[in-house]
């Protein structure tokens, strides 16, 4: 995602000098140079639209390689940020609970044939940075001492690594469901 942004942010600074090029082939009346030229930077273009969440370019390419997973399995995402650029928390952390959330979210909406859809929303609360990931799923989720368990195969380190995270920040980590919806929820103290 990063060389996508660096590509973009090439292209851009460049097209002045390829608007001059172009004119220079139009005033010369070179249709077919102007054609030729316009195949070769349209090439040069990435394949996908860059999607820009927030300031932070790591959570940029995270969230933007959920959105083209999501895209690929026909899953509706949503992403509303509202956080500073800067937070006391660093990318590394902020890693470990959006894309531990976001898988579990994504592999559950696999899980169904219609419906799926995933939501995610971080905010500012004071001093507090707050995580929501809602997500519809197939309805049936395994439960140990109230809490949900993971149904993987040497699965659930995915929650507790959120869970640790939350606790080292003085947070919390909930999880409600009901019959089709999903949602975790992190408080961290920052």
């Amino acid at each position: 995602m990063n060389e996508m942004y660096d590509t973009l942010a090439i292209l851009r600074h460049d097209y002045k000098f390829h608007l001059r090029s172009i004119s220079e082939l139009a005033n010369a009346g070179d249709i077919d140079g102007i054609q030729a030229y316009l195949a070769q930077a349209q090439a040069r273009l990435p394949e996908n639209d860059l999607r820009h969440y927030c300031q932070n370019a790591v959570l940029n390419a995270l969230l933007g390689s959920y959105a083209e997973r999501c895209e690929k399995e026909n899953i509706r995402y949503e992403v509303m940020l509202s956080m500073p650029e800067e937070v006391p928390v660093p990318n590394y952390d902020l890693c470990i609970i959006i894309g531990n959330l976001l898988e579990n979210a994504v592999e559950a909406c696999v899980k169904r044939e219609q419906g799926r859809t995933v939501e995610l929303q971080v905010k500012t609360q004071g001093t507090h940075l707050a995580f929501m990931v809602k997500n519809s799923y197939d309805g049936v989720v395994k439960e140990e001492n109230g809490q949900p368990a993971s149904t993987k195969k040497d699965g659930g380190f995915g929650l507790r690594s959120v869970r640790a995270v939350s606790d080292r920040y003085g947070g919390y980590m909930l999880t409600e469901w009901d019959e089709g919806m999903f949602t975790v929820y992190v408080m961290l103290n920052v």
